[in-house]
C-alpha cells in the first residue's frame, strides 16, 4: 500500500506540476497561485511516506519489487517534469526582472 500511495501522490505532483508549466507557458503566473495548496498538501503526504520507505527499504523491496519498479518509473514522469516547470518557472522570472528593470528606466529617465 506505501508503494501505492506514494506512485499516487509522485504522478499527483506530476499532474499539478504540468498544469503549472502550462499556465506559466501561457503567461498566466498568477493562476497558479490556486495550485499552491494542494502542492504542500502532497509534497507534506510524499514526504512523510518517503520517509516511511526508505526505513522500511529492505523489506518494502524484498516484498513489493514490482511496486517498487512502477514507484520508479514514476518517479523519474515527476524529475522530468520538475525540471520543466523549473525552466517555466525561471523564464518568467528572467521576463518579470526584465520588465521591472524596463520600468526602472523609465521611471529614473522621467524623474532625471
Amino acid at each position: 500500500m506505501l508503494c501505492e500511495r506514494l506512485q499516487d501522490t509522485a504522478a499527483r505532483m506530476a499532474d499539478l506540476l504540468a498544469e503549472e508549466t502550462t499556465l506559466l507557458k501561457h503567461n498566466k503566473p498568477t493562476e497558479i497561485s490556486g495550485l499552491q495548496e494542494e502542492k504542500a498538501r502532497l509534497s507534506a503526504l510524499y514526504s512523510r511516506d518517503y520517509c516511511t520507505l526508505k526505513d522500511n527499504a529492505r523489506f518494502v523491496g524484498a516484498n513489493a519489487p514490482n511496486q517498487i519498479d512502477r514507484l520508479k518509473r514514476t518517479l523519474h514522469v515527476l524529475r522530468k517534469q520538475g525540471e520543466e516547470n523549473f525552466v517555466a518557472l525561471e523564464a518568467t522570472r528572467a521576463v518579470s526582472q526584465g520588465l521591472m528593470a524596463a520600468i526602472h528606466d523609465i521611471a529614473r529617465k522621467k524623474s532625471a
